[in-house]
């Protein structure tokens, strides 16, 4: 058995039993075979299950039971909870019977098991309900902020972001520390997230129903409950919206002070990315900068079908005429609009097609050719593919037609060199951790490869990857 340092190499892997285990990028076996359901490894223990076993005849599913291994194999929490979480922040959530406790890394149960859902530590808390109501437990087990906020499972779990969770008492939305005081309290009809320091709230009952501000670390308004409509703080600004004399709802943006940088003019608006925003007045859209000005004219094709345009690397999407290109911050079409889709760049390269149509059946777009370009515009990988996606970890998914007319997918590099042979039906995801995931329809097989094309491990195409 092999001793790694990299959680990340020991990769799952399963043998024609069925049974899982773990091992290297060179196909060293670390961790024999012997479990029927595992996770990845986290903080240095992955969750296993033996006994989860799916009857064929009679279509039900024994859950067996879990527990935790080292990176040696060593079993160091015992294999017998009803389920398990991945630990985080030293700690994880198990589950017995019809309950859920927690337990450290050396098993330590550190508290009992009495909750009806839970969430994962942050910020060295943790979410537990029991019945309709919900609280936090520190890492001593110990509940910290008491379980008196109201719980409905349509929600999902509060948690900590910039020190503030979520609270909710009477229907009412507020927020507390992570010393468990009430900062702002439960009174608005809408909490978001705080970010960069400020939290989205629409008002309660009152003047304020239906308007929407802003509140600071202190709970103070900080900007007054004033807004038809509001969005996060990004970069230093926010997008807010008011109502004009024709009773049109127009959106501009504020600084933090409530100052507002652009008159309340646009149609819609984006977020502040790499120091720019999209803007929209009717059909067309263009980009401001953080003083308000407009860098780059309000001159291209704006389609509410697709989500608005925001700068990634440089370079931003825009669209003439029903055609798609590149812009850099100056304004210069760096890739003119030619393209009928492009996608955003990964990795330096973007994919460009000429030609295809969407697919409601395969749920892509299909046909035409399929290239890349560079940050330049030049089309480095000439287009001639059916079908592709987007670079990761220096390969990328593209197919071909066969001499049959089906389509087969394999894998190329950023010179255009095939890497892995064009002899898949589908590919589910690209490179992550050195592996993509395929499907060959022949032997309805799903399939982890390596970059060399070998295959990693086959299993059944009903196999829920988040049981990986």
């Amino acid at each position: 058995m092999y001793t790694i340092s990299n959680a990340q190499k020991c990769l799952p892997f399963i043998n024609d039993q069925g049974k899982y285990g773990f091992r290297d990028s060179l196909f060293n076996v670390l961790i024999k075979p012997e479990f029927n359901l595992v996770g990845e490894f986290h903080e240095g223990l992955a969750r296993v299950n033996i006994g989860n076993v799916f009857n064929t005849e009679t279509f039900e599913t024994s859950f067996g039971k879990f527990g935790y291994i080292d990176q040696q194999g060593t079993k160091t929490i015992p294999i017998k909870y009803d389920y398990a979480a991945d630990f985080s922040e030293g700690f994880a959530s198990v589950k017995e019977g019809e309950h859920w406790g927690f337990i450290d890394k050396t098993g330590k149960e550190i508290t009992a098991f009495v909750y009806d859902t839970v969430g994962d530590f942050n910020n060295g808390l943790a979410c537990v309900v029991k019945g309709d109501f919900y609280g936090f437990i520190d890492k001593e087990g110990t509940e910290k902020i008491p379980l008196i906020y109201e719980y409905e499972s349509a929600y999902i779990l509060s948690h900590f972001k910039e020190g503030f969770a979520h609270t909710k008492k009477n229907g009412l939305f507020g927020f507390v520390d992570l010393s468990g005081n009430e900062v702002v309290p439960a009174k608005y009809f809408f909490t978001g997230d705080f970010n960069e320091g400020m939290a989205v709230v629409n008002g309660g009952w009152g003047s304020d129903w239906g308007k929407s501000g802003f509140v600071n670390y202190e709970g103070k308004e900080a900007i007054p409950l004033k807004y038809v409509s509001t969005k996060s703080f990004s970069e230093g600004l926010a997008t807010v919206a008011l109502r004009n004399g024709k009773n049109e709802i127009k959106w501009g943006f504020i600084e933090k002070s409530g100052k507002e940088i652009t008159p309340m003019i646009y149609d819609t608006t984006g977020f502040f990315i790499e120091g720019m925003a999209c803007v929209v007045i009717g059909n067309k859209f263009g980009f401001i900068d953080k003083t308000g000005k407009e860098i780059i004219q309000i001159k291209y094709d704006y389609d509410e079908i697709n989500t608005l345009s925001y700068f990634n690397n440089g370079l931003a999407q825009v669209k003439k005429k029903g055609l798609f290109g590149f812009v850099d911050k100056t304004g210069k079409e760096v890739v003119s609009p030619k393209y009928t889709y492009i996608e955003d760049f990964y990795e330096g390269m973007a994919m460009v097609n000429i030609g295809f149509n969407y697919s409601r059946e395969k749920n892509r777009y299909i046909d035409g050719q399929c290239g890349y370009i560079n940050h330049e515009g030049k089309e480095v990988i000439p287009l001639k593919y059916n079908s592709a996606l987007f670079f990761s970890e220096g390969l990328t998914a593209v197919s071909i037609l066969d001499d049959k007319g089906e389509e087969k997918w394999g894998f190329i590099d950023a010179t255009g060199k095939i890497m892995v042979p064009f002899r898949y039906d589908n590919v589910l995801s690209g490179f992550v951790n050195g592996r993509a995931k395929v499907y060959m329809d022949s032997v309805n097989k799903i399939e982890f490869i390596y970059k060399n094309g070998k295959d990693f491990f086959d299993e059944d195409s009903e196999f829920d990857e988040d049981d990986e």
